[in-house]
């Protein structure tokens, strides 16, 4: 499981950050058991591992929550890149994992400013590279709702986080 978080600026608008930071270390808490492979990474204009694949354990398991919450403190500087993230992202696992499943959470407030990296190519790659997208929304309006939903394969793999409309 890879995790890629948008740390852009404008995640902290209306405290989007803490909203996906808060409904990160929930999921950590409730559905991550110890022995699942999990990984960290951020975007805004730059890609950056946070923390590398690792096997959770009860000794390791603090640190990678100490590093969801370290991200409310990165929302500084950059734009949004979202698909170019993606796509990277895409190809680290896909060299580390030769087409064994895997799946990829992504929390973005959803406004994509690079404009070369395209919807198609991303979900294309996932699809050929069996590299399964979950995104969580935080905060987006129906326009960005609805890019989101081209990226993956099923609506039901959108889902919303604690900021965004719950109905």
């Amino acid at each position: 499981i890879s995790i890629l978080v948008d740390v852009s600026p404008s995640t902290n608008n209306n405290k989007r950050i803490q909203s996906a930071t808060t409904t990160l270390a929930n999921i950590i808490e409730t559905k991550i058991k110890n022995g699942d492979m999990l990984s960290l990474d951020c975007f805004a204009s730059d890609h950056d591992i946070v923390m590398p694949l690792t096997k959770i354990n009860s000794n390791n398991r603090q640190v990678f929550m100490d590093a969801v919450y370290a991200l409310n403190f990165k929302c500084t500087k950059g734009i949004t890149h979202f698909y170019k993230a993606l796509l990277e992202l895409g190809h680290n696992i896909a060299k580390a994992n030769k087409k064994k499943p895997a799946l990829v959470f992504a929390l973005t407030d959803g406004e994509d400013n690079e404009y070369k990296t395209t919807q198609k190519e991303v979900k294309n790659f996932y699809k050929n590279n069996n590299i399964q997208l979950l995104i969580i929304t935080i905060g987006v309006g129906s326009g960005t709702k609805l890019k989101i939903l081209e990226l993956v394969e099923k609506p039901e793999f959108v889902i919303a986080a604690a900021s965004d409309d719950q109905s």
